[in-house]
């Protein structure tokens, strides 16, 4: 399969950086707490946030204006 047969979401998630990705896929996908989420990456729930916040706010720019 290539990216071009993956949801517009998935593909621009892949365009993100691999923590902000991770991260995004644990909390929201994944539905791990950020307790939870600072564990497996081995951060500070600060840090969950931060790079939280950060994917968020890269995926929303990496999104077309028809999806956001």
């Amino acid at each position: 399969m290539t990216r071009d047969h993956l949801h517009p979401t998935v593909r621009q998630m892949l365009e993100l950086p691999t923590e902000q990705r991770d991260c995004l896929v644990m909390r929201f996908l994944q539905g791990m707490s950020i307790a939870e989420t600072a564990q497996a990456l081995g951060r500070s729930d600060g840090a969950v946030k931060q790079l939280q916040l950060r994917g968020v706010r890269n995926l929303a720019k990496l999104m077309p204006e028809s999806l956001r």
